[in-house]
């Protein structure tokens, strides 16, 4: 059983995932370029979301390791935008968030759970 928590988590990485688009800088000559890599990225992104959701662990890491970047990004604050600047606060507290919530004995057990054989996927 999916504990409470994963689909209000998942939705709220789904929009910050749509916020990445803070990041494409209109100064650079490729704005286009940058645009299409962030999709690309946003799209590979949603996938791992929908397994994430889904409860598979390989997912639950990279959420993670996510949430490690989230918090290491905050050492580039003097160097963005103010929008660019309060998406990385607020990532950093989630991923502060997501760090401590996945390793909770319960969520942590629903990704852990085996998978029964014939469960699609």
């Amino acid at each position: 059983m999916r504990p409470r928590g994963i689909s209000e988590t998942t939705i709220a990485m789904c929009i910050m995932n749509i916020a990445g688009f803070v990041f494409v800088d209109s100064r650079v000559a490729a704005v286009e370029v940058q645009y299409a890599l962030f999709s690309v990225i946003m799209a590979v992104t949603y996938l791992v979301l929908w397994y994430f959701w889904k409860g598979k662990n390989w997912a639950r890491i990279l959420v993670l390791l996510t949430g490690v970047v989230a918090v290491l990004n905050l050492f580039a604050l003097s160097t963005t935008s103010a929008w660019a600047g309060t998406l990385i606060v607020i990532e950093a507290i989630f991923g502060i968030f997501m760090l401590w919530w996945l390793n909770t004995q319960n969520v942590k057990a629903y990704f852990k759970q085996p998978t029964k054989p014939g469960a699609s996927t």
